[in-house]
This record gives C-alpha cells, structure tokens and sequence, in this order.
C-alpha cells in the first residue's frame, strides 16, 4: 500500500509539486485542482461502500489508473494545449483519491494491534512521503536550468510511467482475508452489507458528535496546500528551487512521522489523553512559526523586489533562498504530524470496524471541502498576504477543535470498558 502510495504521490510531486504544474501560468493547474477537491469530498461520501463493494485490489488499481490519466493529460496538453482532458482527468483523480484515502486508512487501522498503530502509522506516511523525494529529484534531473519556470516534457512522461507502475503493483495485492496481525488475530474485513445499509452508515456519520468535532479539523488538514505549491513555492521560486525545497519537505516529513510514530506507540508513562494534547500543542506552534515566518519574508522579499518575474525568481544557489527552504523544512514536518494524528486520534475513539470506512469517507468530504475552497481562493488570485492568513487562521481553528476531541474523547488504558463502551456509540 505504501509504494503504491509512493508511485502516485511522486508523480503529483513531479509536476504539481513544484507549483503551477510546471506551467508559465498557474490557472489551469488550480483549476484541475480544485475539479479534484470537489470530486474527492463528493467521492468521500460514498468511498467507504464502493470501496467494500470493489474489494481492495479492484478499488486501488481503479485509482492508480485516475493518476495515470490525470498524467497522461498534460502530456496531451503539451501537444494541444487543449485544457477540458486537464480538468476532467482532475475530477476523476479526485475520485482515485477518495478511494485511495478510504483503503489505504482502513488497512493502516484494522492490520495492525493497538500497541502497534503509531509503527504501523509512521512507517507507512515515512514510506509515502518519500515520494517527494522521488518526485522532486525527477524535477531536479530533467530541469536543472538555473532560469527555467516551465517543466520539459520528459517529466510528464515519467510521472505517467510512475502512475503505471502503481497500477502494476494494485495488481499484486493480496485479499485481506488472507491477512493476520502479529498475535495471529485474522484483520477485520470490511464487509459489504447492501447499499441502504452503506448510505445509511454514511448519513449516520454526520450525526457523530466525534467527528462533528473533528469537521474542522478535517477542513484544515490540507487547506494550507494550495497557499504552499501555487501562491508561495510558484512565486518565490525557480524550478529547480521547487524540486529542491519538494526534496527538503519530503525528508522533513519522513523524518517527522517516524518521530510521531515512536512517541504515540512508546511513551508509556504519558495518557492517550496528554499524548494527543502534546502532540496538538506541538502542531500549534509550528503551525504559528511556519506562517508568520513566511508572511514576513514573503512581505519583505517581494517589497524589496517589486512586482515578480521570471528573472526575479529565487535559486537555490542564492544564500536568500536558506530562509524559504527552511520555512519547507518546517511545513514538511507538520504535513505528516497533521495528516497521520488525526487516524491515530480516530482508532482511539472508536472501535467498531464496520463503520471505521464511512467515518473516513466523512473525514475525506471534510478535507476535500476545505482544499476546494483554499483552490478557490487561489484560482481567484487572492494576494498571498490574505491566503497566508487564512490558512494560518483556518488551522488554528482545527488544532483547537482536534484539541477539544483529545480531551473529550481519549480515555486512558485504565479506564473501564463502560466508559469506552459510551465514547464509542458517541
């Protein structure tokens, strides 16, 4: 599932990653960012029963096969500069990505014991997020010019080949049912029960006070990607900055959830309960950090310069450009805190398996909700002053109502199993 992951992830690396998509003009890459917002947060609704319905295997290749198409569509526009394939094949990644979030969360939740979820949670984002790594070193080897803003074609045509290599390997998964976890206890199957049941779990999770809860939460957890790639990364930097500061970010991230995953899993003598309030409280002041950081360079450097330019943009070799990827190193390590705590937040506030897809399929409506509308934001040329805001604000918020769901929610292994038992039907 993680290499899968990895396939996938460092081809959107590739070309995404460094902002705009590569493109002089970076509209029609938020364009088909957001067709993919929308679709994820509509497909999230439903993921969970098609994703039981499909099975495992059949839901993954079906989207590892969107990204290979999303791919493919830039190739063509490269041909044609026909932008409606960009935009519709965005939609259909959308999709790919709401079945990969549902799958890919189910299996990192059920597969492993309790005592080892943090392991399993930080292997599997450390194996994942080296895909920016892979990504960004695609960038870097075919677009070394020190004055270049646009990707060269060959990028397109291996990102494609990435994606088809994760549909080859979609193929060789094994059915769950063939799985045990390692005290020889079978992985709890995700069985599809009719669709009026399916929908009726899917309606049922909007009525959870928990995950009422962690909505904002969920809304924050990737807003911050549209300000980062398209409004930040796209104006300060050079191309093979991006692939740089992608490298840095991604090394960051792996480094960061092995991190998290050691102190979920092995600090014994702290609670559930102060884990997830320190490891919210450590979100927070990155979070405050890392934006007020980039607002003030980005303020000062562009005041200094004037209006942007090709000629303007920061390279690497440029001793400016320490400050923006220190500024990625940061935002690299929060990515996978942000996006890996909150599953650990939910395998600890319920335990009933059957509705585990939907309560994912809910979380991804949510996340998908909130980058649509960062995408908005940036597809309406908002000033980078006012997108750095909000997504500072907007996450802020989140940290607050995921601290809430900490302290509400998170019993200790002492408590007694009728108060778990009352948490869990909440």
């Amino acid at each position: 599932m993680a290499l899968i992951s990895l396939c996938t992830n460092a081809s959107w690396y590739a070309v995404l990653g460094v902002g705009g998509a590569g493109l002089m003009d970076s509209t029609l890459a938020a364009q088909a960012n957001l067709a993919a917002a929308i679709a994820s947060g509509l497909g999230g609704l439903v993921a969970g029963g098609v994703a039981k319905y499909l099975g495992v295997r059949c839901a993954m290749i079906a989207a590892s096969a969107s990204y290979t198409l999303f791919m493919g569509s830039f190739v063509l526009y490269a041909y044609c500069a026909e932008p409606i394939p960009v935009i519709l094949t965005g939609a259909l990644r959308g999709l790919g990505m709401a079945l990969t979030f549902v799958v890919q969360s189910v299996m990192m939740m059920q597969y492993p014991t309790v005592a080892q979820q943090g392991r399993y949670l930080s292997t599997f984002f450390f194996i994942s997020q080296s895909s920016g790594i892979v990504g960004g070193l695609i960038s870097l080897a075919f677009n070394s010019s020190d004055v270049a803003r646009t990707l060269g074609l060959t990028t397109y045509y291996s990102a494609m080949g990435l994606t088809a290599l994760s549909v080859g390997m979609a193929v060789l998964l094994v059915p769950p049912h063939t799985l045990t976890r390692a005290d020889d206890t079978p992985v709890a199957l995700l069985q599809f029960t009719g669709w009026s049941k399916e929908v009726t779990r899917s309606v049922g999770s909007f009525c959870s006070p928990l995950l009422l809860f962690l909505a904002p939460y969920f809304l924050a957890s990737r807003w911050y990607t549209a300000y980062q790639l398209n409004s930040f990364n796209f104006n300060l930097l050079n191309i093979r900055t991006r692939a740089v500061s992608n490298i840095l970010y991604a090394t960051s991230s792996m480094a960061s959830s092995l991190l998290l995953g050691y102190y979920l899993d092995h600090a014994k003598g702290h609670s559930q309960r102060v884990r997830g309030l320190v490891v919210t409280g450590l979100i927070t002041g990155l979070v405050v950090g890392s934006y007020t950081g980039a607002l003030v360079f980005q303020e000062q450097f562009l005041a200094t310069i004037g209006a942007t330019s090709e000629t303007q943009l920061i390279d690497v070799t440029q001793p400016v450009a320490a400050a923006p990827l220190i500024i990625y190193v940061i935002w690299g390590a929060l990515d996978s805190v942000v996006n890996s705590f909150p599953l650990w937040v939910l395998t600890r506030a319920t335990r009933q398996p059957q509705a585990v897809a939907h309560h994912l399929g809910y979380c991804m409506f949510y996340q998908s909700a909130g980058l649509a509308a960062a995408w908005v934001l940036d597809s309406a040329r908002v000033s980078m002053r006012d997108q750095n805001l909000v997504t500072l604000v907007v996450s802020l918020v989140g940290c607050g109502f995921i601290a809430v769901v900490v302290q509400r929610y998170l019993v200790s292994p002492t408590t007694d199993q009728a108060k778990r038992n009352n948490m869990e039907k909440a």
